[in-house]
């Protein structure tokens, strides 16, 4: 131990060497995992004296050949976890001193195989993990607390996913980290490498439902007729737009356009482009690359432009509603355009209106008559979930440069879809998912709620 005046003193010895120590500061705990695998609990008092109040032994029953320091994560409040290089995740309850093991459910595991690195996202609720033979394991948590609480077992964590990544593939993973978004960077001896996780979409029109059934098909349904077909696409779609007639799809490197009919979609074009986002109106793409918005038709062929200066930055959320462009920049600048015209119009000042949220932009909507622009933010989390921001609707009115906001935070909601209704500018629809844990017998649909608010 260290204190405030730098001198240092033994208070502690161990046979074998330590791996990792974590702080459990709601219970002014100092959690130990040791080389030979005890999990010790030292009580630290405010002078700073240190008792042990627990210690335990768990038995390895795959020990990985190639040694690894374990390491702590918290997956919820008062339960760590740790990569022991078994065929499972091993926990511990540290309120309930209670033990138990989170299975590696891939079928074709071998014997040598097991998981040596794991983490944690509190934003996703989902445990990560890589095994020394390069293979990249999805679980999810589902109330841990509950489950706990009660003596249940551990169904609720539920396995999501297991492959071998080709660049890791026969390689150990020796640690993933979380980045923006849901990418996820993993390194193991011989190569450094991200992935991300890719959420599927879904959108509706008056006349069209659009859903995204895999990575590269989506399903087309006519509310009118009930008759439906798939779109499948040469792309791995990262996003799509669509109206009445056409759908667009993109990787961030090709566009690709489909005609809708009554009974089947038909592909126009399919052209290169690096695009970080894209918007449709009637016949034209409004595709967002460096400081410009690019206007063609669906053959990619250009026919106007709208810069942007490096004062604005670049371009990053599009949005056309009705005869309406908003877009928002990296430098957190909105614009408005009336799109009906051969060149767009602005409806803002010249230099745009700098907006002021509490987060990164995650989506914006535009009302129909391009006066009301809603906006959903990034949010950040605590280790338990729980929103510490990210929990309001934004709204801002373009006329009078004025942004406001509905808070969710009090119903333990968070807002994750918006839209605005095409006929009445002034209503807008929301819906929000719970980050408060139900019990079980709640319905499961009340995990997410839509809200009509009036302007």
């Amino acid at each position: 131990m260290i204190d405030t005046s730098g001198k240092s003193e033994v208070i502690k010895k161990y046979e074998s060497s330590i791996d990792d120590m974590i702080m459990y500061k709601g219970k002014s705990k100092l959690v130990i995992i040791t080389q030979s695998l005890h999990l010790i609990q030292l009580e630290v008092s405010d002078d700073g004296t240190i008792r042990e109040t627990s210690k335990v032994k768990s038995c390895i029953i795959h020990q990985n050949t190639r040694r690894t320091p374990y390491k702590f994560i918290w997956i919820a409040e008062g339960v760590v976890a740790s990569a022991t290089g078994e065929h499972s995740i091993r926990c511990w309850d540290l309120n309930t001193d209670e033990s138990y093991l989170i299975p590696l459910d891939c079928n074709d595991v071998t014997s040598n195989d097991g998981i040596i690195a794991i983490n944690f996202s509190p934003i996703d609720k989902k445990i990560v993990a890589g095994t020394s033979q390069g293979r990249f394991v999805v679980w999810t948590r589902v109330n841990i607390q509950n489950i706990l609480l009660s003596n249940r077992s551990v169904d609720r964590i539920n396995f999501v996913h297991c492959e071998s990544l080709g660049l890791f593939e026969k390689d150990h993973i020796l640690s993933l980290e979380w980045g923006y978004g849901s990418h996820i960077l993993i390194r193991s001896f011989a190569n450094i490498g991200t992935i991300f996780e890719q959420k599927l979409r879904c959108a509706m029109t008056d006349e069209i439902v659009a859903i995204q059934m895999s990575r590269n098909i989506i399903e087309i349904q006519h509310t009118n007729n009930a008759h439906r077909y798939m779109l499948k696409f040469k792309l791995q779609i990262r996003d799509f737009v669509f109206n009445s007639n056409h759908l667009v799809a993109w990787d961030g490197e090709e566009i690709c356009v489909y005609k809708l009919n009554q009974r089947a979609g038909e592909e126009i074009s399919s052209f290169p482009f690096l695009a970080n986002s894209v918007s449709l109106f009637v016949d034209s793409l409004y595709i967002a690359k460096e400081n410009t918005i690019i206007i063609t038709n669906m053959d990619g062929v250009q026919r106007n432009a709208i810069l942007f200066s490096s004062l604005e930055g670049k371009p990053c959320h599009l949005d056309v509603f009705g005869d309406y462009l908003a877009v928002v920049t990296q430098k957190s600048f909105l614009k408005v355009f009336d799109v009906t015209k051969k060149d767009p119009v602005t409806l803002s000042k010249d230099s745009g209106n700098k907006l002021d949220l509490f987060g990164a932009i995650k989506s914006i909507r535009c009302n129909s008559n391009g006066r009301y622009i809603s906006i959903i933010v990034d949010g950040k989390h605590d280790y338990d979930h729980v929103p510490q921001s990210g929990t309001q609707l934004y709204v801002h009115d373009n006329h009078r440069d004025t942004t406001h906001y509905m808070d969710f935070k009090a119903l333990f909601r968070v807002p994750i879809a918006h839209c605005w209704d095409l006929l009445e500018p002034n209503m807008l629809s929301c819906e929000t998912y719970s980050f408060h844990n139900f019990s079980e017998t709640e319905s499961r649909s009340k995990s997410s709620t839509v809200s009509i608010i009036p302007i």
